[in-house]
């Protein structure tokens, strides 16, 4: 080889490489080896820790919080926020931080913990409020982190880590809430996310006050709270909406989820979710669009008056024109006060009934005494809704189909158990011809009847049922001048059965003998279809 060149190896840029000989010597070739199996350790260790802090993570640790449980590490964990930049990355090592008031977060940033242990154990990241008048966070609006040029809260992310409240039989105020005084708590809570996040020991586990909207939360524990998640409008002009959880769970909060009951709108979703050990599931107003499936709703009561889901039409409504949707589809219910509970409590002026209320109930499952209760104010209209569909597919406490004692005798739409229908018309003082003419499906088979007076006719002494088709199927009821008002009477059996017509539609003729002036009220029919 002494007529070849030697070229000799560089070193790179890794440090403290041996300088290569002029010579192939196997010396060098293992000082090398040594030198970058000690360089690409080095990289690794990088990787882990250096690399992360410059990509935008501080550890509250760099800021004097100690983690041990017993040192108040409330001013240490403030300074770490502040010094987390915009975007960046707050992380709690594992340990314990004690807190003694309110930390604040007025930026879009990532609080991250080593993971949050379960609920039920003190392994990985763990805050602790031990002040049970204050929060453990709160979020505070600004307009640098604006929604559409107004105040917000947005892009702000908690990820496995544990908050808690100093016990199970002492609660602090909110684990995460926000600052309502902001803007006359006119600001949107925007975009936010909760993963793998713990959270137990206050009345509120997280409270968004304000229009608060797009957040959503994974795979978050709320347990031993007041309230799991307390959404609310507040002083806010508008509600908020289309939040949505994913596996969560909710264990012995006394309402797992409270959805704007002091407004009325919003859309929330909840799949996969775990709601039990308390008195309710989800609470909801009756404009909420709600989805609800593949979740179990367990050992829920309230002497009577507990639930999986309670719908509220509030008593400051005056005739309601209409009810959100509500999809309930594939959940399962157990040892419940009551499955599904639709209350009406609205005020209503004259002869309006209770306004439409779609929704889509079907494929679940339940050992409740009452599937689906339904309640009004005394003397209140029954849910009028030809858009409540009750389908067959669930199943009931014997493990068949729903029976009957199971479902609220106000229920008004559609029964798919037998192709139940429930129709209700209303009549009133310009009806003075004492005919009208209602409509049901083809081969419809009337079960009952009943009436609803609000005011009694000054003519008619009596009122008839029948077809269109012959005048010997009408049968006379009712004393319209004597008859209680504000009450419903039941028709007296038997019902007669009605004909098809020609247009295969069933025609019940609701007729006034000496004509009706004056009265009004509601007729309801109920039956089903043969077909």
């Amino acid at each position: 080889m002494s007529g070849e060149k030697n070229i000799p190896l560089r070193a790179s840029k890794a440090p403290n490489l041996p300088i290569a000989p002029v010579e192939y010597n196997q010396q060098y070739v293992d000082q090398l080896s040594n030198a970058l199996r000690l360089y690409f350790a080095q990289v690794d260790n990088f990787t882990q820790a250096s690399v992360i802090s410059n990509a935008g993570v501080i550890s509250v640790k760099d800021y004097g919080a100690t983690g041990d449980g017993t040192t108040d590490d409330t001013a240490a964990i403030q300074a770490a926020v502040n010094a987390t930049s915009i975007g960046g990355n707050l992380y709690f090592p594992p340990g314990t931080y004690k807190l003694t008031s309110a930390v604040t977060i007025n930026k879009p940033i990532t609080v991250l913990g080593n993971g949050p242990g379960s609920a039920f154990n003190s392994l990985g990241s763990y805050v602790i409020q031990t002040n049970t008048a204050a929060n453990a966070f709160t979020l505070v609006a600004t307009l640098a982190n604006y929604a559409f040029s107004q105040y917000g809260i947005v892009g702000v992310n908690f990820e496995n880590i544990c908050i808690q409240g100093p016990s199970t039989s002492s609660y602090a105020a909110k684990g995460i809430g926000v600052d309502t005084t902001v803007n006359g708590g006119e600001f949107h809570i925007r975009e936010n996310s909760f993963t793998n996040v713990i959270i137990k020991h206050f009345t509120a586990g997280i409270n968004f006050t304000g229009i608060a909207y797009l957040n959503k939360f994974i795979n978050c524990q709320f347990n031993y709270n007041t309230t799991g998640l307390l959404v609310a409008k507040g002083a806010a002009s508008d509600v908020g909406g289309q939040t949505r959880l994913f596996g969560c769970t909710f264990d012995f909060c006394t309402t797992g989820i409270s959805w704007i009951m002091d407004g009325t709108g919003g859309a929330l979703t909840v799949i996969g979710c775990t709601l039990a050990d308390g008195q309710t599931g989800i609470s909801c107003n009756d404009e909420t669009q709600l989805v609800v499936t593949g979740c179990s709703f367990e050992s829920l009561t309230n002497s009577g008056a507990g639930a999986g889901i309670y719908a509220l039409t509030p008593s400051t409504k005056i005739n309601p024109v209409s009810g959100g949707c509500k999809y309930i589809v594939g959940n399962k219910f157990l040892f419940n006060d009551a499955s599904i509970w639709f209350s009406n409590q609205a005020a209503l002026a004259g002869t309006q009934p209770v306004s439409t209320y779609p929704a889509n109930i079907d494929g679940n499952s339940s050992v409740d005494t009452t599937f689906l209760k339904l309640t009004t104010p005394t003397n209140n209209f029954a849910f009028n809704s030809n858009l409540f569909v009750l389908g067959a597919s669930n199943s009931g406490n014997n493990n068949g189909a729903i029976g009957s004692s199971q479902i609220s005798a106000l229920f008004q739409g559609i029964d798919l158990r037998k192709y139940r229908y429930t129709r209700q018309y209303v009549f009133d003082a310009t009806y003075v011809s004492g005919t009208t003419t209602l409509t049901f499906p083809i081969g419809f088979v009337p079960l009952a009847v009943r009436l609803y007076l609000t005011a009694n006719a000054t003519v008619f002494t009596g009122l008839k049922l029948g077809d269109s088709d012959n005048d010997s199927r009408y049968i006379p009821v009712f004393n319209g001048q004597t008859q209680a008002l504000n009450t419903w009477i039941n028709w007296t059996p038997p019902v007669p059965q009605f004909k098809v017509t020609t247009n295969n539609q069933t025609q019940l003729k609701l007729i006034g003998t000496t004509g009706m002036q004056g009265a009004t009220g509601v007729i309801e029919v109920d039956g089903y279809t043969t077909i």
